[in-house]
């Protein structure tokens, strides 16, 4: 959770229930990772890159309502990938054609949104993808494809306005 990024978009949503909506939103949002000891020669992530993602993202989210001010979240999202880089404390790195991320992501995700007044709110989000990001990290015959892999793992802060 080093790194913040730009969350945008708009969302629809239909009540089930009195207690339950179904809510669909299409997101452009900016994902990656930084990396504060780059610089750090005793450090273990020494001249680690940071990752640069940008994604137009669609979360499918039940909301559940718990009082009048208050709704917990949960759902599933597919995303993908407008534009990913690495990048270091120069600039962004040279990728020589070869894409190191995939161009798809799917997750889950929880969250909360507080009524703040009567049509704006504050959403509080954490998702985490299913599938690893990284290229590399989809076959077991390219390098680094034996660890564990690089998945999105996202906290957000959204203020939203219901028109």
């Amino acid at each position: 959770y080093n790194k913040a990024g730009l969350l945008i978009g708009a969302f629809a949503n239909r009540k089930i229930t009195k207690l339950l909506t179904v809510q669909m939103e299409i997101n452009y949002i900016q994902k990656g990772s930084n990396n504060p000891n780059i610089n750090d020669l005793q450090n273990s992530n020494y001249n680690t890159p940071d990752i640069s993602l940008s994604y137009v993202e669609v979360p499918i989210i039940f909301n559940f309502q718990q009082n009048e001010n208050l709704q917990l979240e949960s759902g599933i999202y597919i995303a993908n990938l407008i534009d990913g880089f690495y990048n270091d404390y120069i600039g962004k790195l040279n990728n020589y054609g070869n894409n190191p991320f995939t161009k798809n992501d799917s997750g889950v995700l929880i969250g909360l949104n507080y009524l703040l007044f009567n049509k704006l709110s504050l959403n509080t989000r954490i998702s985490q993808s299913i599938l690893p990001i990284g290229s590399e990290d989809d076959s077991r015959s390219v390098y680094n494809s034996s660890k564990k892999g690089k998945y999105n793992s996202v906290l957000s802060f959204a203020i939203q306005y219901k028109i």
